[in-house]
C-alpha cells in the first residue's frame, strides 16, 4: 500500500486535536466533581461516567498521535524525542512542552492503576499534576494576541497572580454557597424557602440600593459590570456588591429557583478583577 507523505502528518494532527479535546472535558469533569461547581448541568453520577468515559478515550488517542508523529518524516520526531523533552531541533519549546505533557500523562495512568496500592494523599497530589499537562498540552502561545508591545511590570504580574488565588479561593467558597443551597432546597417546604428567600431577595436588593443607589443585585449582570468598570467606585463597594450577587445568587438556589449559573461566575470574576485592579493603582506610589 503506498501512503501519501501528508497521511501521518495530517493524521497526527487529527489525532493530537481529538486527544486535547477528550483530555479537556477529562479534566473539566472531574474538577467539577470535586468541586460540584456544574451541579446545574448534571448529576454527579452523569459526571463520573463523562470522567472516566474522556479518560479512556483520550488514553488511545494519545498513543495514535504519538504513533503516527513518529512514522511521519516531515515532523522528523524520534522515539527519544517522544519521552525526553526539548531535543528536537525545530520547535524547540512547543515541542518539548509536549513531552513533558506526555510524561506526565504516562506517570498519572499508571498511578491510577496502582492506585489501590498507594497512599491516598500521594495519589491525589500525583493525579493533580494532570493540570500541569494540561497547561504544558496548550503551551505558552496568548489565546488572545496583543498588539503592540504595552508596558508590562512586576506590579502586573504580581496582580495578575493574586486575581488568579482570589478567583480560585472565590471559586471554592461559591461552590460551597451552592452545595449548601441544593441542601436547603431539598429539606425545607416549599411553604417556607419560597417566601424565605423571596424575602432575603428583597433585602439584598434594598441594601445594594442603598449603598450604590442602583439595582446591581437582579438581572443578568452586564450593567453591574459597567458600573464597578466606573472609576470612581471605592474596593470596599465593589466587594460589598460582590458578596450580595453571591449571597443573591445562592439564595436564589436555596429557594428552589432555576437558572445558569455561568454569567453570575462571569460577572463575579469582573467584580473580583475590578476589586484586584483598583487595590494595585491604589498602593501604586510611582
Amino acid at each position: 500500500m503506498i501512503v501519501d507523505d501528508l497521511f501521518f502528518w495530517f493524521l497526527a494532527r487529527a489525532t493530537g486535536l481529538t486527544a486535547f479535546a477528550a483530555l479537556s472535558l477529562s479534566i473539566v469533569s472531574g474538577e467539577a466533581l470535586r468541586t460540584s461547581v456544574l451541579d446545574f448541568l448534571a448529576s454527579n453520577r452523569a459526571m463520573r461516567a463523562l470522567h472516566d468515559f474522556t479518560t479512556t478515550l483520550w488514553m488511545p488517542l494519545l498513543l495514535a498521535h504519538v504513533t503516527t508523529l513518529i512514522l511521519d518524516r516531515t515532523a522528523q520526531i524520534a522515539v527519544r524525542d517522544v519521552v525526553i523533552p526539548f531535543q528536537v531541533g525545530y520547535g524547540w519549546w512547543q515541542i518539548g512542552l509536549g513531552t513533558v505533557a506526555f510524561d506526565i500523562v504516562i506517570v498519572v495512568t499508571v498511578t491510577s492503576w496502582l492506585r489501590r496500592w498507594m497512599n491516598n494523599t500521594v495519589w491525589q497530589w500525583i493525579h493533580r499534576t494532570s493540570y500541569l499537562a494540561f497547561v504544558a498540552i496548550h503551551g505558552t502561545t496568548p489565546l488572545l494576541e496583543v498588539s503592540g508591545h504595552p508596558a508590562f511590570s512586576f506590579k502586573d504580574l504580581a496582580g495578575a497572580a493574586v486575581l488568579g488565588m482570589l478567583a480560585g479561593g472565590g471559586a471554592r467558597v461559591f461552590a460551597w454557597m451552592l452545595r449548601r443551597a441544593k441542601e436547603i432546597s431539598g429539606q425545607v417546604t416549599a411553604w417556607v424557602r419560597v417566601p424565605a428567600a423571596g424575602l432575603s431577595l428583597a433585602g439584598i436588593f434594598v441594601l445594594a440600593r442603598a449603598l450604590s443607589g442602583h439595582n446591581l443585585t437582579t438581572g443578568p449582570g452586564y450593567d453591574t459590570i459597567r458600573w464597578a468598570l466606573q472609576p470612581g467606585h471605592s474596593v470596599w463597594l465593589v466587594g460589598a456588591i460582590l458578596a450580595l450577587r453571591c449571597i443573591g445568587t445562592s439564595t436564589t438556589v436555596a429557594g428552589g429557583g432555576v437558572g445558569g449559573l455561568f454569567i453570575p461566575l462571569v460577572v463575579a470574576g469582573a467584580l473580583a478583577g475590578r476589586i484586584v485592579g483598583g487595590t494595585a493603582h491604589a498602593l501604586d506610589t510611582s
